[in-house]
Parts: structure tokens; C-alpha cells; sequence
């Protein structure tokens, strides 16, 4: 055999720890992302900012719902939500903008901040449809 036309490979060592079950290990990675989750969460953020601003709505909404699927916390589902239809406020789309302040609304969302924006941004997108009552 040629030496040229060789080839070898190596397994990579095993990681030194304890052992754990698979159950085990999905916890402890959970925890891992709950613990990283606001550095990712601003990193998602800071995209959907930046999609809207140029004029990208559905990219936007992509990680507007990568983001959702990471919770079942209300308020920050209700603050997704609420995203979604400013986004779609940005581009006149104001029927579509209703559908997810309506959905924001259906979170049931207690702080202050969020349910007057859900409520300011749905009476805005309503007038905008000449939906007055």
C-alpha cells in the first residue's frame, strides 16, 4: 500500500464526569439554557429590531417565534405577541396587527406596561380599520 494515499482518524477522548442518565442530562441542559436564555433572548432581540427596521416583517416574526417556543411564561408571551402586531403595524397591515393583539389579550397579562400597550395598539390598529366600536 501506497503511504501517500493513507489516511487515519482518532476518536476524541471521553469527557472526564460523572455519568448520567439521559434524564439527567436534559435537565441539566435546561438549566443551561434557562441560565444563557437572557444573553440569547437580547441576541434575538436585537435581530427582530433590526429585521423590522428594514422593512423584513416575516423575518422578524421567524424569531419573533423561535422566542415564544422558548416560554410558556404569559407575560412574555403576551409581549411576543405584541410584537408581532407592531411589526405588522409597520407595514399598515393592520388587520393582521389586531389578530395578535387580540391573541396578546387572550394571555391574560397583568403587568401595567404590557396590557396598555396590548390595549393602546389595539385601539390604534381598530381606528386605522374604521372599526370604531
Amino acid at each position: 500500500m501506497d503511504d501517500k494515499w493513507s489516511f487515519g482518524f482518532s476518536l476524541p477522548d471521553l469527557p472526564k464526569g460523572k455519568k448520567v442518565t439521559a434524564d439527567q442530562a436534559e435537565v441539566l441542559l435546561q438549566s443551561r439554557l434557562r441560565e444563557k436564555r437572557g444573553e440569547f433572548e437580547e441576541a434575538v432581540w436585537q435581530l427582530v429590531r433590526f429585521y423590522s427596521s428594514t422593512k423584513r416583517q416575516e423575518l422578524a416574526a421567524k424569531h419573533i417565534s423561535l422566542l415564544m417556543g422558548l416560554t410558556d411564561d404569559p407575560e412574555r408571551q403576551a409581549a411576543y405577541w405584541l410584537a408581532l402586531g407592531q411589526s405588522m403595524e409597520q407595514i399598515r397591515n393592520y388587520q393582521e396587527a389586531v389578530n395578535y393583539y387580540k391573541q396578546a389579550f387572550s394571555m391574560e397579562p397583568v403587568r401595567t406596561q404590557s396590557w396598555y400597550f396590548i390595549n393602546n395598539n389595539l385601539g390604534y390598529s381598530l381606528i386605522q380599520l374604521e372599526q370604531f366600536a
